[in-house]
């Protein structure tokens, strides 16, 4: 039997806390990514909020999103070389292995446009249904002239930019604009504007 002495600990309770914080040191010591990852986001919300209540200027702003801004890039800068390297890696392998690269090929292709057209047809969707910033203004001559997060924005301009033929139907054009990608007139410049699904 156990022998309680008043005011411890039963030995059982003491033995599952040990394991419990035993496997929780095994899990961050293996999990060191997912871990500091998980870290960064607390952190970061908490100095945003702490930043946001403070009524920060541009400055402060641009100098706290700068360590931001230069992983994006950097990230963004690995993508290409990474997917184009292992495509090309894996087709060697595939084809040494004397596998069918073109049944492969044509499943990945089919695979990346359902997922592709699937997250089109679910940001129209979510769109719709939220309506992000409807009854706010983001023109800085109507909402507030001395705030500095207002800019003017050509909306025709930028509707040109970003479809390059409307037909009427903002679902359909967004739907076409996704097999537009598909086949790029310029591989180059698909590359450079990082359009992934003209590469592959």
């Amino acid at each position: 039997y156990q022998r309680r002495v008043r005011g411890s600990v039963p030995t059982t309770a003491m033995s599952s806390s040990d394991d419990c914080w035993t496997k929780l040191k095994r899990f961050a010591a293996n999990e060191k990514l997912l871990v500091l990852t998980l870290g960064g986001v607390v952190l970061g919300l908490i100095v945003g909020l702490a930043v946001n209540a403070g009524s920060p200027t541009k400055t402060v702003v641009v100098l706290l999103g700068f360590p931001g801004e230069i992983l994006m890039r950097l990230l963004k800068m690995l993508v290409l070389p990474l997917i184009a390297g292992s495509m090309i890696s894996g087709i060697c392998q595939l084809r040494t292995a004397g596998a069918n690269s073109g049944k492969i090929a044509k499943t990945t292709l089919i695979y990346y446009g359902v997922t592709t057209i699937a997250a089109v047809v679910l940001g129209i969707v979510l769109v719709n249904v939220i309506q992000p910033g409807t009854g706010h203004s983001f023109d800085a001559t109507s909402a507030n002239a001395t705030d500095w997060r207002c800019q003017s924005v050509n909306v025709t301009s930028v509707r040109e930019q970003a479809v390059e033929a409307e037909t009427g139907d903002e679902t359909l054009d967004a739907m076409l604009g996704v097999f537009r990608k598909m086949v790029p007139a310029n591989i180059v410049k698909a590359a450079v504007n990082m359009n992934i699904l003209g590469v592959i």
